[in-house]
């Protein structure tokens, strides 16, 4: 039972990673390369990163991590921003 837990879990991880990869460029097309901007928090949002409310599980954590990283990469945020801009995604149990 366990085994078959872990394949699920591995399988939904692997499909959730796959699911990010492309959505690499924001949603605004395959060929369509983003132009260069500076990393506002308007910018950020436009990527529509998702929130976490911090009752979603491992599978929900992973998936944050990977999409909040990937608005990161395409909108090329300082570190500093990156702190802040994460933070602003957090909701309910996530904020306590």
């Amino acid at each position: 039972m366990n085994r078959m837990i872990h394949e699920s879990v591995k399988a939904a991880i692997q499909a959730e990673r796959e699911r990010v990869q492309n959505e690499a460029n924001c949603a605004e097309g395959p060929n369509i390369a983003p132009i260069s901007q500076e990393c506002t928090f308007a910018n950020f949002m436009k990527c529509s990163p998702i929130t976490f409310r911090g009752n979603e599980g491992a599978v929900g954590l992973i998936r944050w991590i990977e999409k909040t990283e990937m608005v990161f990469t395409v909108r090329k945020c300082t570190k500093a921003n990156k702190v802040v801009f994460a933070a602003a995604t957090f909701q309910d149990q996530a904020l306590t």
